[in-house]
Protein backbone atom coordinates (compact mmCIF):
# COMPACT_ATOMS: atom_id res chain seq x y z
CA UNK A 1 0.00 0.00 0.00
CA UNK A 2 1.11 3.55 -0.90
CA UNK A 3 1.85 5.54 1.48
CA UNK A 4 1.87 9.67 1.77
CA UNK A 5 2.78 11.96 4.34
CA UNK A 6 1.36 15.88 3.95
CA UNK A 7 2.57 18.88 6.10
CA UNK A 8 2.33 22.42 6.02
CA UNK A 9 4.83 24.50 8.64
CA UNK A 10 4.29 24.10 12.21
CA UNK A 11 1.45 23.73 14.24
CA UNK A 12 -0.40 22.10 11.51
CA UNK A 13 0.14 18.40 11.99
CA UNK A 14 1.35 15.94 9.48
CA UNK A 15 -1.37 13.58 8.13
CA UNK A 16 -0.41 10.80 6.83
CA UNK A 17 -2.49 8.48 4.12
CA UNK A 18 -2.22 4.87 3.39
CA UNK A 19 -4.37 3.57 0.82
CA UNK A 20 -4.54 0.47 -1.67
CA UNK A 21 -4.43 1.71 -5.70
CA UNK A 22 -8.10 0.96 -6.02
CA UNK A 23 -8.92 2.69 -3.35
CA UNK A 24 -10.35 0.04 -1.57
CA UNK A 25 -8.86 0.69 1.44
CA UNK A 26 -7.80 3.79 3.16
CA UNK A 27 -5.74 4.82 6.59
CA UNK A 28 -5.86 8.57 7.82
CA UNK A 29 -3.52 8.82 10.92
CA UNK A 30 -2.08 12.12 11.81
CA UNK A 31 0.69 13.29 13.93
CA UNK A 32 1.28 16.54 16.32
CA UNK A 33 4.67 16.45 16.26
CA UNK A 34 7.54 15.24 13.87
CA UNK A 35 9.03 12.01 16.01
CA UNK A 36 5.65 10.92 18.14
CA UNK A 37 3.94 8.20 17.07
CA UNK A 38 0.72 8.75 14.73
CA UNK A 39 -3.34 8.38 15.93
CA UNK A 40 -5.21 6.74 13.77
CA UNK A 41 -8.18 8.73 12.77
CA UNK A 42 -10.06 6.68 10.49
CA UNK A 43 -9.74 3.24 8.61
CA UNK A 44 -11.55 1.03 6.55
CA UNK A 45 -12.20 -0.66 3.50
CA UNK A 46 -13.46 1.90 0.90
CA UNK A 47 -16.68 1.06 -0.23
CA UNK A 48 -18.18 2.30 -3.41
CA UNK A 49 -19.78 5.78 -1.44
CA UNK A 50 -16.41 7.34 0.09
CA UNK A 51 -14.58 6.05 -3.15
CA UNK A 52 -16.91 8.44 -4.90
CA UNK A 53 -16.81 11.37 -1.76
CA UNK A 54 -12.65 10.94 -2.09
CA UNK A 55 -13.35 11.93 -6.59
CA UNK A 56 -16.11 14.36 -5.92
CA UNK A 57 -15.82 18.18 -5.89
CA UNK A 58 -16.31 18.22 -2.33
CA UNK A 59 -14.01 15.27 -0.84
CA UNK A 60 -14.16 13.31 2.21
CA UNK A 61 -13.85 14.65 5.82
CA UNK A 62 -12.22 13.02 8.53
CA UNK A 63 -12.87 15.14 11.92
CA UNK A 64 -11.24 13.82 15.22
CA UNK A 65 -11.75 16.26 18.37
CA UNK A 66 -9.27 18.71 19.12
CA UNK A 67 -8.88 19.05 15.64
CA UNK A 68 -9.75 20.49 12.77
CA UNK A 69 -11.58 19.08 9.79
CA UNK A 70 -9.34 17.14 7.48
CA UNK A 71 -10.63 17.04 3.71
CA UNK A 72 -9.50 14.77 1.39
CA UNK A 73 -9.80 15.09 -2.52
CA UNK A 74 -8.45 12.24 -4.85
CA UNK A 75 -7.73 13.14 -8.32
CA UNK A 76 -7.02 10.93 -11.63
CA UNK A 77 -5.68 12.44 -14.48
CA UNK A 78 -4.65 10.47 -17.85
CA UNK A 79 -1.34 8.76 -16.64
CA UNK A 80 -1.30 10.95 -12.83
CA UNK A 81 -3.17 10.47 -9.68
CA UNK A 82 -3.28 13.72 -7.33
CA UNK A 83 -4.06 13.79 -3.72
CA UNK A 84 -5.37 17.21 -2.42
CA UNK A 85 -5.30 17.18 1.04
CA UNK A 86 -6.90 20.12 3.56
CA UNK A 87 -6.18 20.76 7.47
CA UNK A 88 -9.27 23.59 7.76
CA UNK A 89 -8.62 26.31 5.31
CA UNK A 90 -4.92 25.66 4.79
CA UNK A 91 -3.79 22.99 1.72
CA UNK A 92 -1.02 20.47 2.41
CA UNK A 93 1.85 19.43 0.42
CA UNK A 94 2.16 15.76 0.21
CA UNK A 95 5.53 13.59 -0.86
CA UNK A 96 5.31 9.55 -1.30
CA UNK A 97 7.64 7.54 0.79
CA UNK A 98 6.41 3.91 -0.13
Amino acid sequence: MPTKVFFNEPPEPLVILNYSEDLSLLRVSISHEDHAAPVELFSTGCGKDITEELQSKEGFSVYMEGCKRINLRYRRFLFRKKWKVMYQDVELSGIEVS
